[in-house]
């Protein structure tokens, strides 16, 4: 409010100091900030031209270690341009960012080594589209963005969900980011031929549901037999699964071929089986994941409590061990051989019934593949009996004996060879203290301390 004071006989209007100094200084902060942005675009070009021109000057003359830092100082100043600040979280730039700029470096390094990059203006051109790329990127991040926050049906950011490709972005990658992020909600994974849904639970695996099982036969308690799913009520579970999307183990359980205290242990054999084949997938799958506030009712029921960090431990063993038995049978469609005195070497085995019946497939030159179908078993599970019959004379091995040296497949096998390890750390300990004691060194570390001390 204005205030009036009288002098001389004249009213002398008294403007307030605060609108004085809102009209006064406004005008020249507002050209300030205009002056700052502009000098900022002006350093920010003159910054990126320079590393540019160092960038093309080191390809040109083919020096890979300056190019290569020189475009790491590039992707590191695109990288804070690129990033925006978001008080209410992280920022789908942010997310994008994650995991464009580290790919960008290793792209970078590939592209060094052709040829075509010889040329500088060829080198300008292609670096110079890479910066066009970020910032298209940036703007469709913003436009991600904006979705994700308006939310269509009035979700918002409960609505959040994001999809790809696995040659992109690995299945690995995707589990640790949930996992990382305590997140609950739906993976829905897709190949040519499978199909499985993942829901997580606080970062954890809370339930896996796979379209299609890999095995026929489920083990028994004593490990010598095996309970055979009906064909029948294999389809029933499995037109189950495509109208309501009921699990497979559960239809099992609700036709009486599953109790009720081995629901959850058959969810997770037939689940893991099917996830760790798709760590395996040579070719690109399909991924999308949504979030989730309330899981199926099976998913709280069967909760089957798997930390994501094991599972992939126990994933990517299972992935060195397939490698090493792919050794002795390097082609899964190559027709198994018998050794000529077979029957003879049978003889001394003891054999489980699984195990006779994947022998009179073997009798009738089948392939791993199809002796895996046959029997109904996973193609690990197969391989595993294989290099057992390979090891005893009774198929003969494509990959050749040296293969089977040193290959442990069971866990009974890698705990001997864990075993034999530390007796051969403990009989190197004892052959160094035989030589210590040979040149009068009862103690070397008493010998040491001695010697400090003098």
């Amino acid at each position: 409010m204005a205030a009036t004071a009288r002098g001389g006989g004249k009213a002398v209007k008294i403007e307030p100091l605060a609108r004085r100094r809102r009209e006064n200084v406004s005008p020249m902060s507002e050209r300030t900030q205009a002056d700052i942005a502009q000098s900022v675009q002006v350093q920010l070009a003159s910054d990126l031209k320079a590393k540019l021109a160092a960038i093309i000057d080191a390809t040109v003359a083919r020096d890979r270690d300056s190019a290569s830092s020189e475009f790491e100082a590039l992707v590191a100043r695109l990288h804070e341009v690129f990033r925006a600040p978001a008080a209410d979280g992280k920022h789908v730039r942010d997310q994008l960012a994650e995991s464009l700029f580290p790919r960008l470096k290793s792209a970078f390094r590939k592209l060094f080594d052709q040829t075509s990059w010889i040329d500088p203006l060829k080198c300008a051109e292609n670096l110079l589209g890479l910066i066009v790329a970020v910032d298209t990127c940036g703007e469709f991040a913003d436009a991600v963005q904006q979705v994700v926050e308006e939310g269509g049906g009035g979700h918002g950011r409960d609505a959040f969900s994001f999809a790809g490709l696995t040659d992109f972005i690995s299945v690995e990658e995707v589990l640790q980011l949930l996992g990382a992020g305590k997140h609950t909600g739906c993976l829905t994974l897709e190949s040519a031929t499978n199909h499985i849904e993942v829901y997580l639970s606080q970062g954890r695996l809370a339930f896996l549901n796979p379209r299609a099982v890999l095995r026929r036969v489920f083990p028994t308690r004593d490990a010598m037999g095996g309970r055979e799913i009906p064909e029948r009520m294999l389809q029933s579970a499995a037109k189950a699964f495509e109208k309501s999307g009921v699990p497979i183990a559960v239809s099992l359980h609700q036709h009486g071929f599953l109790r009720e205290n081995e629901v959850r242990e058959a969810c997770k054999l037939l689940g893991v089986e099917v996830l760790v084949e798709f760590l395996h997938e040579p070719e690109p799958s399909t991924f999308c994941y949504r979030r989730v506030l309330d899981l199926p009712d099976f998913a709280i029921k069967y909760d089957l409590r798997v930390g994501i960090t094991p599972f992939l431990l126990e994933g990517s063993k299972r992935l060195d061990d397939m490698s090493n038995m792919r050794r002795v049978f390097p082609d899964p469609d190559q027709p198994l051989r018998m050794q000529t005195d077979a029957f003879v070497r049978l003889g001394d085995l003891n054999l489980t019934p699984m195990e006779i019946k994947m022998l009179a497939g073997l009798n009738e030159g089948v392939s791993p593949r199809q002796l895996a179908q046959r029997v109904g078993l996973p193609m690990f599970e197969t391989y595993q009996t294989l290099v057992r019959f390979a090891r005893e004379g009774v198929v003969v091995p494509p990959g050749g004996l040296g293969a089977l040296v040193g290959l442990a497949v069971t866990a009974e096998e890698n705990l001997q060879s864990a075993f034999d390890l530390l007796d051969a750390n403990d009989d190197e300990r004892e052959v160094s203290n035989a030589l210590d004691k040979a040149f009068g060194v009862d103690d070397p570390f008493n010998e040491l301390n001695r010697s400090d001390e003098s």
